[in-house]
């Protein structure tokens, strides 16, 4: 986890913001390297809702996480 939280803070030169209400093990799965892989996508804003909807349909749990904006950086609260 050290390794790979090390290597992000040095990419985004100090533009990586994570919010006070993450516990430690929350902000430490961000980083562990079982966690990167497969477990994430993207969708447009206007299509979310039917992603969503096609999970649920599936007994599967799906989360809206965040936006992608134009801004380098990292925030996560």
């Amino acid at each position: 986890m050290t390794r790979n939280r090390k290597h992000l803070e040095d990419t985004l030169g100090g533009r990586l913001s994570l919010g006070a209400s993450l516990s430690k093990a929350q902000a430490g799965l961000l980083f562990e390297s079982e966690t990167s892989g497969g477990l994430l996508f993207g969708v447009a804003p206007e299509n979310a809702r039917l992603v969503r909807d096609g999970f649920a349909q599936r007994g599967e749990a799906c989360w809206e996480i965040g936006e992608v904006t134009t801004e380098i950086g990292l925030s996560v609260r």
